[in-house]
């Protein structure tokens, strides 16, 4: 029989142990996510559709392995936590597609991606943008006379998202398909725009990395 002593000594180093492994784990995951961020940005200004493309790979791979490492740090007292998370995300139509995706890119041989081309106005982050007008130039490039809430001025790349294609169902072989998603978290969500869809999985990510926070 353990002294209480020993108890206590065995019980203070299983949560050292735990916080350093969620401590990494977040760590991890939030490199990650500012790559899958950096990813996003490339691909909605991205000039042809095969660079769009490969950086949507690239954000479906990095957005994937922020909840990978987070898993890997959950142990202990955040195992039930992450668990939660994880069931939540399984039952979500976009969160559930992305993740489907990213397989399907990395173990399949179909396409994840159709070429259509379409631009979106996008909200600034953290702000709001008054639009005058948007116009485009003889060489191709884009005018926007556009302000942000403070009456600061905006860049076209501040306002407009170029979607270069459209998502396609993805399968997982023995007839499991998941479908474009149109919900994220019970709303309704636009499945042609890419960027939005990128925005609330990012935010989704952004939102765990700080829950994960909380077990520290």
């Amino acid at each position: 029989m353990l002294s209480r002593t020993r108890r206590g000594d065995l019980i203070g180093k299983g949560q050292g142990e735990f916080v350093t492994m969620l401590a990494q784990g977040i760590k991890i995951a939030e490199r990650e996510h500012v790559l899958a961020r950096e990813a996003y940005d490339a691909m909605r200004l991205a000039p042809d559709f095969a660079t769009a493309s490969r950086h949507w790979g690239e954000f479906l791979y990095r957005w994937n392995r922020v909840f990978n490492k987070l898993k890997r740090g959950a142990v202990g007292p955040a195992k039930a936590w992450y668990k939660t998370r994880e069931d939540e995300m399984r039952a979500d139509p976009l969160l559930s597609y992305l993740h489907e995706a990213r397989n399907a890119d990395e173990h399949g041989i179909e396409d994840i991606t159709e070429e259509q081309f379409s631009a979106y106005l996008v909200p600034p982050e953290n702000s709001s943008a008054r639009i005058a007008s948007i116009a485009v130039m003889a060489d191709g490039s884009l005018h926007v006379d556009a302000i942000d809430h403070e009456g600061r001025p905006l860049q076209p790349s501040d306002v407009i998202a170029l979607n270069r294609f459209r998502l396609v169902p993805v399968s997982k072989g023995r007839g499991q398909t998941w479908a474009v998603p149109t919900k994220h978290l019970g709303m309704d969500i636009d499945p042609v725009n890419v960027a939005i869809l990128c925005r609330y999985a990012l935010s989704y990510a952004a939102q765990t990395i700080g829950a994960g926070r909380g077990f520290l």
